[in-house]
């Protein structure tokens, strides 16, 4: 009988070298679309709990099952559809990293893919004014929510008001460096033996594409792209998009922040990081000024 393993949170913080790690294992199965986006996509999420299963794990009889949407922990609506679905065997892993370091790093990763016009400052100055239109109008709020999902201790507080602490795992982004830990308590954690293949591990490269047209085809919505996703299995499709994407890309090293704007990020999450620190987590001691 498979169980179900959730990474929720949170996006660029490693959770792709994390899911990437994890699904060398072989009792672990990741689907090639690792975020499905299926509990916090009001769309995807009206098709049922049986469309999720038969779209992303039919027939598969891995040990557990993972979803790596690093967007669930932000959402209480998602966290709540996620502990209806989940049972007494599911696990939670939750990856953190500097919020400040974190914003900017979603910053670039939305002007790389292209959602982003606006420079860090003007962004920040319209992230509630956009969450509240994309709240609006249905679409992805978090795509622009820079310092919302930094804010991880009411998040956790959330989590932890309505789950067991021994099935959450919260990391921080440079526990993925320490070997120890990988082989020793994250197999313990997850009730599996420690056969790890760490030299296929994936990590985002910060890159830029070569060719907007490019990306758009592979990424956005087409009649072309509506028909092959009919003709063509989503495992294929999936794994010929992101060789286009990476042979398309280029490595881009973004410019550094601005120290007011550092300054001014340090304070706004200084009581996040506080209340993290008191709640047991430590490392975020490393984050306030």
């Amino acid at each position: 009988m498979s169980k179900h393993l959730f990474i929720l949170g949170v996006q660029k913080c490693g959770t792709t070298s994390l899911a990437s790690l994890l699904s060398t294992h072989p009792d672990i199965f990741l689907p090639s679309v690792k975020e499905t986006y299926f509990f916090c996509d009001d769309d995807k999420y009206e098709k049922g709990e049986k469309w999720y299963r038969d779209e992303f794990y039919a027939q598969r009889n891995e040990h557990i099952l993972l979803d790596a949407t690093p967007f669930y922990l932000a959402s209480q609506k998602a966290l709540d559809r996620v502990l209806n679905f989940a049972d007494k065997d599911t696990r939670y892993i939750i990856l953190l990293r500097d919020p400040v370091h974190r914003a900017y790093s979603a910053y670039w990763h939305q002007v790389r893919l292209g959602n982003e016009e606006l420079s860090f400052e003007e962004a920040l100055a319209a992230e509630d004014k956009r969450i509240d239109e994309a709240h609006a109008s249905k679409t992805r709020w978090w795509r622009h929510a820079y310092t919302k999902v930094g804010m991880y201790a009411e998040q956790l507080s959330y989590l932890f008001d309505r789950v067991d602490g021994s099935c959450v795992l919260v990391l921080e982004q440079n526990q993925l460096n320490d070997s120890d830990f990988l082989v020793n308590a994250l197999p313990l954690f997850l009730g599996v033996e420690n056969q790890y293949d760490f030299t296929e591990r994936e990590r985002n490269v910060s890159s830029m594409p070569r060719f907007r047209t490019i990306q758009k085809m592979v990424k956005g919505k087409s009649p072309l792209k509506s028909l092959v996703q009919k003709l063509v299995p989503r495992e294929f499709r999936s794994a010929v998009g992101r060789k286009i994407l990476e042979g398309t890309s280029k490595e881009f090293k973004y410019p550094v922040m601005k120290e007011e704007t550092n300054c001014e990020l340090r304070e706004r999450f200084e009581e996040s990081n506080r209340q993290l620190m008191s709640m047991g987590f430590t490392f975020a001691e490393k984050w306030t000024r």
